[in-house]
């Protein structure tokens, strides 16, 4: 199956060619346009797998009508579909630009786990086949790894209330294999929490080992602890 689409669209080719470049540095499925015409007929030819366009926020409320009038409504899509990128943008400019229908934005300097995650809520909020209903939220937060006797030191990358994503260092974390049950300890709003989980995969990157687990049974109010975090953290990417 292919990925859903990201159409980067610069109007005036001077703003979004380097991030364009990290998108797919991060294995997204990227399109960058600086022409309407062009972008029109790529969101036509991507129509059933995009699900955003990224614009940069320093044009969007004056380019939006003619964004709208040459891209949007002839390949049928919304404006809910445009994820802003780039300074904050102004109140009254918010204002209008919600008016019609605009979502989601990021305010640069931004790292790659930041843009992932507001391009996954765009993409989440606008697939109605989107079969995950917990984002995975960024993090950077220092735990520890339980397996069997062996305790390590690990760094949560990110956490859903579904899964987690964290590192450990590769030379000490080669005995954590796909199947194995773990017990990571760390904070959640600066509260203990203990998660279990099973290992699903793992890869060497740099010199560090990541591993997916799947969380297993988790208690309420854990639960209810992350499904807030992610709430909160999807909320700082709205416009």
């Amino acid at each position: 199956m292919l990925s859903p689409g990201l159409l980067v669209l610069d109007p005036t080719g001077d703003a979004l060619g380097e991030l364009a470049l990290r998108m797919v540095r991060l294995g997204l499925r990227t399109h960058y346009e600086n022409d309407l015409d062009e972008a029109y007929l790529a969101a036509r030819e991507e129509h059933a797998r995009l699900r955003t366009i990224i614009l940069p926020s320093t044009h969007a409320h004056a380019e939006l009508p003619r964004i709208r009038e040459r891209v949007l409504l002839p390949a049928s899509l919304p404006s809910s579909f445009l994820c802003l990128v780039g300074p904050s943008v102004a109140d009254k400019e918010r204002e209008h630009l919600r008016r019609h229908g605009v979502k989601w934005a990021v305010v640069e300097p931004c790292d790659d786990a930041e843009l992932g995650f507001a391009i996954a809520a765009s993409r989440w909020s606008n697939d109605p086949r989107e079969l995950r209903l917990d984002l995975r939220v960024p993090a950077s937060v220092e735990s520890r790894t339980v397996r069997c006797d062996e305790t390590l030191d690990s760094l949560l990358l990110d956490v859903s209330s579904g899964g987690a994503r964290l590192a450990v260092d590769a030379e000490v974390g080669h005995s954590i294999e796909s199947g194995n049950t773990i017990q990571i300890e760390t904070t959640l709003d600066d509260a203990p929490v203990s998660l279990s989980g099973e290992v699903r995969w793992s890869r060497e990157a740099d010199s560090r080992l990541e591993v997916g687990i799947e969380f297993s049974r988790l208690d309420a109010p854990t639960a209810h602890a992350l499904k807030a975090d992610t709430r909160t953290q999807v909320d700082r990417f709205r416009l």
